[in-house]
């Protein structure tokens, strides 16, 4: 378990996110919506839900305090592996890439995705365990379903493009020293970036 969190360099820490929104949902004409009461439902009751809802998927670089979200669609899990291909994988516009150094994953996540952590570990990334004080990917969540307000009663398909200039907007805000942004300090570390295989999320389908 790691109660210290300092960071060397770009990917030295990344922490993944998977949560059931607690207000929005998507009607059968794929309309995003927002009930105030929260939803209940989670990753382990989600094939029980009578609404479906929307799963967010985040990854957070600690050193820089970036972060990389999609959003997938209940009742069914989303594949973490084809996420984190794509999060891993270079972008034309937004520089979050490279598979880490070390890794944190919900226990949550563990759970229902059994295959996840090994399939990491072969990439060779060393899987930690954090205390509750590492809470930046779990403000990234909030932050992400704040800026979903301006997507309510649009297209599943225009949050997910907005979700991405989230991510890019997010970026161009100061980081932790105050002096650069956070795309910034990502670009001021010198670390080698590293990827997965370009076959890495097909030959390693969650089961």
């Amino acid at each position: 378990m790691i109660n210290s969190y300092r960071s060397l360099h770009r990917n030295h820490a990344q922490q993944l996110i998977v949560s059931v929104s607690k207000h929005y949902y998507v009607t059968k004409n794929n309309i995003l919506k927002y009930q105030v009461k929260p939803f209940e439902t989670t990753l382990t009751n989600l094939n029980e839900s009578n609404k479906t809802n929307v799963i967010v998927m985040s990854i957070r670089d600690h050193w820089s305090g970036m972060f990389y979200a999609e959003i997938s669609l209940g009742p069914n899990l989303p594949s973490l592996t084809d996420f984190l291909q794509r999060a891993w994988s270079p972008k034309d516009d937004f520089p979050f890439c490279g598979i880490p150094v070390l890794m944190s994953l919900p226990r949550t996540v563990e759970s229902l995705y059994p295959s996840l952590p090994k399939a990491i570990e072969n990439l060779g990334i060393k899987l930690f365990a954090v205390t509750s004080g590492f809470q930046g990917g779990i403000r990234d969540i909030k932050t992400i379903e704040s800026h979903l307000a301006v997507c309510h009663g649009q297209s599943i398909e225009d949050a997910k493009s907005w979700l991405y200039k989230t991510c890019v907007f997010h970026a161009r805000e100061k980081g932790r020293n105050e002096k650069n942004t956070k795309a910034e300090m990502w670009q001021l570390s010198d670390y080698e970036l590293r990827f997965p295989p370009s076959g890495w999320a097909v030959a390693n389908v969650e089961k």
